[in-house]
């Protein structure tokens, strides 16, 4: 998405990307690493630090895309861009129509959820680590549905879908270990979130993400002010969404 739109954008704790690339499906990817995928070179004298390091990107854990997405007619734009956040579109077919057969995604430096607001679209959800097992929750909560999504690589996943009035519900089928497709179209909220590297799980960080799905960042800023020798600062998210559902927050020294 920046420089060429073909690098990450690193929105910690994930890093989404534009997947346009000719051997990839399109639309959104995204990718959490874990601790110990990072690798770090030898340690430069008196100052300890570490002559290089290296972190995997690219790794389509999961993505969002729609039937209707095609590298010929479909694009993608951003807007509003600041320093800590960011909104794109993805258009079906722009030439068509602008209003409809659209997935509009904000990006905020700390967002919990990968949030993604579709509009008279199917949506479809790929994997490049692969799905061992995608199972819908239960009795989740009154108007939307959840599915627990357990990838290969022994990692949990979440998706939340609120539609929109008058839309169906999502219904997502799986079609093979790469690939879950709606059976028809959708308009409103998919929220994708991970909950743990291991098929064991973590009830209580589930419990948290339950809590808070329905709301999402549209956009985070930072303000700061000192007085005397004391400095504060302070990070303002704008929240949007269920107006019951607190507002997941995962800041990161990286981004000061």
């Amino acid at each position: 998405m920046l420089g060429g739109r073909n690098n990450p954008v690193f929105t910690f704790p994930y890093e989404v990307w534009w997947s346009n690339q000719p051997d990839a499906p399109w639309g959104l990817g995204l990718d959490h690493r874990e601790p110990e995928q990072r690798v770090f070179g030898p340690v430069e004298g008196p100052s300890g630090a570490n002559r290089w390091y290296s972190n995997p990107i690219w790794i389509r854990s999961l993505q969002l895309g729609a039937t209707e997405f095609s590298r010929e007619s479909s694009s993608m734009e951003m807007s509003n861009l600041n320093g800590g956040s960011a909104d794109t579109v993805f258009y079906a077919d722009p030439t068509v129509s602008t209003s409809t057969g659209r997935m509009d995604v904000s990006l905020c430096q700390g967002m919990g959820f990968i949030s993604a607001t579709y509009t008279d679209l199917t949506p479809v959800l790929d994997s490049a680590v692969l799905v061992r097992n995608s199972t819908e929750v239960e009795g989740f909560r009154p108007g939307a549905l959840k599915y627990r999504i357990v990838l290969e690589n022994d990692s949990v996943w979440v998706l939340y879908s609120f539609p929109a009035l008058g839309s169906l519900p999502l219904d997502l089928n799986v079609i093979n270990n790469g690939h879950l497709e709606a059976t028809r179209k959708f308009t409103g909220l998919i929220q994708i979130a991970k909950v743990s590297k291991t098929s064991t799980g973590y009830a209580a960080a589930e419990a948290v993400l339950d809590a808070a799905a329905g709301s999402w960042c549209k956009s985070v800023s930072v303000a700061a002010s000192i007085s005397g020798s004391t400095g504060r600062y302070q990070f303002n998210f704008d929240r949007r969404g269920s107006s019951t559902s607190e507002l997941v927050r995962l800041i990161s020294r990286s981004i000061m």
